[in-house]
C-alpha cells in the first residue's frame, strides 16, 4: 500500500480527569444556574409587567424605562439573545419554500423570509440607539465601538442589497400587495454607504424563486453572523461594564450590588449537591480519600530519519515539563522498549453486521452484511468527518441498514475473490468463461445444510433452493481498456453430485463488450500486483441476501478455467510477399500461388494459453460459381483435380521454428468444400479437426509484437502452406494448355473440305487464384489452478 502522507499523531494527550463524563461531576447540575445575564433579562421583562399609575388613579407606564437604557442591561439582553429561534425559524421558511408546490404558499413563506431578515436589521438598530443613550460618556463605551463598526463597514451595503431585493420581489411577486419597511426611522449611520453599494449591488431580475431565497439567504446569513459575533462578546463586555464602568444611575448600582450579594447565595445553594454526596460517601459509606499516587502517562516516540531500531531500556527518566510553582516533572520508564521506523498509515473500520430482521432461514443467517470506512485525519491524527472538521466516529462501526442514505458514514465492504490468468486475455469476439471451483467435501457442509434448510422451509428443489440463495450474489467486474467492466451475465450452476464438490460459473461476453486487457494500476486502481488480467467476484446485497455465512466455510482446493472464442478478428496476416489488410479482400497465398506458397496468421491470444480446440472461419471471395466445383473448373487441365485435391498443411511457431518441422507429420487441410446441391462451392469454410498434439503450441509470456514478421519472431503464427495438388492451381500447365487448345482450334476453322463439321475444343479456364473476403479464429483454452 502506496503512504501519500505521513500522520504524526503530536497531541498533548489526555488524563482521567479529561475522560471522565460530564454528568458524573456535581457541578454538571444546579440548583440554580441563572447567570448575572440572565437574572437582569429577567428583571428588564418583569419590570414591563410592573405597572404605576398617576394622582388620578389611572396607568402612567411601567418600570422598565429604569433599566431598559442602561448599557448593563442591554449588554446582558444581548448575550441572552436567542440566535437558534432567528435561525431556526428561517431554515423552516427556506424548507417551506423548495417543498411547496402552490405558488401562493412560496409567495407566503417568500414574505417570511424578507420580514425575518428585516427582523434582525431592526434588532441591530434598536441595540445601536440604546447603546448611545449616555452620550456624555459615549467613548468609554466599547458596544457602540462594535456596533459602529459592525453596521458601517458589513451591515450598510447588506441593508442597501436588502431594500433592491425587495423592489425587485415587490414587482415580481408582490403586485398590489407590496410588502412595506419603515426604514427611516434607522439611525444616520445606515445611510453613510449607501452611494459605494455597487460592489454588491443585485440588479438583475430575478427568475425563480429558488434564486429569490438565494439572494435572501446571504443577506440574512451576513446579518446573522454579527448579531451572533456580538452575543459571543457581550459576556466579556458585561464584565467589564459591572466592574469598570463607573456611571451607572444610583438605582441600577445599587441593582447591580444586590444581584452581585446574590451570586453568593445561589453559590451556597448550589453547592448542596457535593455536600449531599459528602455526606453519604463520607458520613453513611465511611469511605476515605484514596492517598496520593505517582502519576503515568503513555508515550509515544517517533526515532530520527537515520535510526532503523533502537532500544529505550526501563528505568529511563524523561523530563514532563515543570507544574505553576516550577517543580519539574520527571517520569520513567516501566518497561523496555523497541523503537523503529514503522507508522501508522491508514485508519479502517470494519462492521460486521447481524441485523436480526434480514436474512432467509434461521441457522446462517447471522452476518446481514459487512461495512468497512476509511477514517480521514489529519496531520495531527485527528479523525475528521466528511467535511474535514474534527469530529469522533464509531470504533468498532455500526449496521447501517436503519440509516437514512445521508448520514451512513460506512459503505458496503468489498468482501470476495479475484482471478487474475493469462487465460483472460480476450480482446474480442464472443466470449465464454466457465470456471469450475472444486472444494473441500468438509468445507461445502454449512452450504448444503442451508440449502437444505431453504429447501424444507419453502418446498423447493435442492436446485431452485440453489438458485435462490445463489443468484445474482455477486457483483462482477474484468479489466477492461475503459477501466473496470461489471457484468450481470453470468450464472452459477450446482454441481451434478454433491460428492465431486464442484460448482460452476458460467459468464458470457458478447461481441459489443469492451476488450478484456492486462491489469493497469493506472487504469484500475485497486492495488492487486499482476501483470494479467483480473476477473472480480464482490460479495453484493443488492439482488441476493448476503452471502458471507454460507461461503465463509468453503475451502478451494481446485479451480479450472475454460474460456472459448469465436469471430476473433483482430489477426495479423503475412504471406512471402509481406504483411496483408484484412480489412479487404486479400490473396493469402499470392496472385500467382504455387505448391509451397503459404501465409501466416498471427494472434497473441492463442499463443498465451494452453489450447485445447482452434478453428478457422473463411468466407471466400471469388470462388467459381460453376456446377461441379473445381473438378468441373480443372477438367480440360485433363490432370484429375478435384475439389478436395487443394490441401495446406498447418504448422505453429514455437521457440523460432514451424513445428511438426518434418513434412510427413504436417497435418492436411482441406482448403475449399463441395455442397451438397449440384456440386457448388461453398464459399463460407470452416476449418476445423486440427491436431494441437501435432502443433505443440507451447504458451509464450513473453511480450509479443506481432506487427511485423521476420527471422528473429519467436512465437505467435500460424502457417498454412499448399501442398496440393502436386500441379498446384495450374499456373505452369495453363500457357501450355491454352495455346494448345488455341492451335486446335485454328484447325478445324482452316478444314474447308471436310465432310463432316470438326468440334472446336473448349479453352482452359484461367487458373483460380484464392482470394478471402474475411478470416477470423476460433478457439478453446484452459487453465488449472491448484492450490495444494
Amino acid at each position: 500500500m502506496t503512504r501519500k502522507q505521513k500522520i504524526s499523531f503530536e497531541t498533548h494527550g489526555t488524563s482521567l480527569l479529561t475522560r471522565m463524563r460530564s454528568t458524573l461531576d456535581p457541578e454538571y447540575f444546579a440548583i440554580d444556574e441563572r447567570s448575572m445575564s440572565d437574572l437582569m433579562v429577567f428583571i428588564l421583562e418583569f419590570s414591563k409587567k410592573v405597572q404605576y399609575t398617576n394622582y388620578n388613579n389611572k396607568i402612567e407606564g411601567d418600570w422598565a424605562p429604569f433599566f431598559e437604557n442602561n448599557l448593563a442591561f442591554l449588554l446582558a439582553k444581548i448575550s441572552c439573545a436567542d440566535t437558534e429561534h432567528f435561525n431556526s425559524r428561517f431554515k423552516r421558511a427556506v424548507f417551506q419554500i423548495e417543498n411547496e408546490i402552490d405558488s401562493k404558499d412560496k409567495k407566503s413563506n417568500l414574505r417570511e423570509l424578507i420580514k425575518y431578515t428585516f427582523d434582525l436589521f431592526e434588532t441591530i438598530d434598536q441595540w445601536y440607539k440604546s447603546s448611545k443613550y449616555d452620550l456624555v460618556h459615549i467613548e468609554e463605551n466599547k458596544l457602540v465601538e462594535q456596533l459602529q463598526s459592525a453596521i458601517s463597514l458589513k451591515l450598510s451595503p447588506q441593508l442597501i442589497v436588502f431594500q433592491k431585493q425587495l423592489d425587485l420581489q415587490n414587482a415580481k411577486y408582490f403586485k398590489g400587495d407590496e410588502i412595506h419597511f419603515v426604514f427611516e426611522d434607522f439611525d444616520h449611520i445606515w445611510r453613510r454607504k449607501k452611494d459605494t453599494a455597487s460592489a454588491e449591488d443585485t440588479s438583475t431580475e430575478l427568475l425563480n424563486f429558488k434564486t429569490a431565497v438565494k439572494e435572501i439567504s446571504i443577506v440574512h446569513k451576513a446579518v446573522f453572523g454579527v448579531i451572533t459575533y456580538l452575543k459571543t462578546v457581550s459576556p466579556k463586555l458585561l464584565g467589564h461594564v459591572i466592574e469598570d464602568y463607573p456611571y451607572h444611575s444610583p438605582h441600577i448600582s445599587l441593582f447591580l450590588s444586590f444581584l452581585k450579594l446574590f451570586g453568593h447565595v445561589q453559590q451556597d445553594l448550589n453547592s448542596i449537591v457535593q455536600r449531599h454526596l459528602d455526606y453519604y460517601y463520607g458520613s453513611v459509606l465511611k469511605q476515605a480519600l484514596r492517598p496520593a499516587e505517582p502519576d503515568h502517562a503513555h508515550v509515544y516516540f517517533e526515532p530520527a530519519e537515520h535510526i532503523l531500531k533502537t532500544m529505550v531500556p526501563a528505568g529511563t527518566l524523561l523530563a514532563a515539563g515543570t507544574d505553576e510553582e516550577g517543580i519539574e516533572y520527571t517520569y520513567i520508564t516501566d518497561h523496555n522498549l523497541e523503537l523503529n521506523q514503522s507508522v501508522i498509515t491508514d485508519l479502517k473500520v470494519i462492521h460486521v453486521a447481524q441485523n436480526p430482521i434480514i436474512g432467509i432461514g434461521s441457522t446462517y443467517k447471522a452476518v446481514s452484511n459487512i461495512y468497512a470506512r476509511s477514517v480521514q485525519m489529519n496531520e495531527e491524527g485527528m479523525a475528521l468527518d466528511k467535511d474535514n472538521n474534527p469530529a469522533s466516529f464509531d470504533t468498532f462501526g455500526k449496521d447501517q441498514t436503519d440509516i437514512s442514505f445521508i448520514y451512513r458514514d460506512m459503505q458496503q465492504a468489498q468482501i470476495g475473490f479475484a482471478l487474475a490468468s493469462p487465460i483472460l486475455l480476450l480482446k474480442e469476439g464472443e466470449r465464454k468463461i466457465n470456471i469450475t471451483y472444486k472444494f473441500n467435501l468438509k468445507s461445502l457442509s454449512s452450504l448444503i445444510s442451508f440449502i437444505e434448510e431453504i429447501s424444507t422451509t419453502e418446498k423447493l428443489s435442492p436446485a431452485n433452493a440453489f438458485y435462490k440463495i445463489l443468484n445474482n450474489i455477486f457483483s462482477v467486474k474484468v479489466t477492461t481498456v475503459s477501466g473496470w467492466f461489471q457484468t450481470d451475465r453470468y450464472k452459477i450452476l450446482p454441481p451434478d453430485s454433491w460428492t465431486d464438490g464442484e460448482v460452476k460459473i458460467d459468464l458470457l461476453f458478447d461481441v459489443a463488450d469492451p476488450p478484456i486487457i492486462a491489469y493497469d494500476e493506472e487504469i484500475h486502481d485497486m492495488g492487486y500486483s499482476t501483470q494479467w488480467p483480473v476477473l472480480e467476484f464482490v460479495l453484493s446485497s443488492e439482488h441476493a441476501m448476503y452471502g458471507y455465512s454460507y461461503l465463509r466455510d468453503l475451502i478451494i482446493e481446485e479451480c479450472r478455467i475454460d474460456v472459448s472464442v469465436s469471430q476473433a478478428k483482430d489477426l495479423q496476416v503475412f504471406n512471402d510477399l509481406g504483411k496483408l489488410d484484412i480489412n479487404k479482400p486479400f490473396y493469402p497465398f499470392g496472385t500467382t500461388p504455387d505448391l509451397g506458397s503459404y501465409f501466416l496468421i498471427g494472434n497473441e491470444e492463442v499463443f498465451r494459453k494452453i489450447i485445447t480446440d482452434l478453428s478457422f472461419d473463411i468466407h471466400w471471395h471469388n470462388l467459381p460459381k460453376n456446377d461441379g466445383g473445381f473438378e468441373a473448373y480443372y477438367k480440360d487441365y485433363k490432370q484429375g483435380i478435384k475439389t478436395d485435391s487443394f490441401k495446406v498443411g498447418i504448422t505453429g511457431l514455437s521457440d523460432f521454428q514451424f513445428i511438426p518441422a518434418e513434412d510427413k507429420n504436417v497435418q492436411q487441410l482441406n482448403l475449399y468444400m463441395e455442397g451438397k446441391s449440384k456440386g457448388k462451392l461453398h464459399e463460407r469454410f470452416h476449418i476445423d479437426n486440427i491436431d494441437l498434439e501435432k502443433l505443440k503450441l507451447n504458451p509464450s509470456y513473453m511480450e509479443m509484437d506481432l506487427t511485423d514478421y521476420n527471422s528473429r519472431t519467436r512465437s505467435g503464427f500460424l502457417k498454412l502452406e499448399v501442398t496440393g495438388p502436386k500441379e498446384g492451381f495450374g499456373f505452369s500447365e495453363y500457357p501450355r494448355l491454352f495455346s494448345e487448345a488455341v492451335v486446335e482450334n485454328s484447325k478445324v476453322s482452316s478444314g474447308l473440305l471436310s465432310s463432316k463439321e470438326p468440334k472446336k475444343v473448349d479453352l482452359p479456364n484461367e487458373p483460380h487464384v484464392p482470394q478471402i473476403r474475411s478470416i477470423s479464429l476460433n478457439y478453446s483454452a484452459t487453465a488449472l489452478l491448484t492450490m495444494n
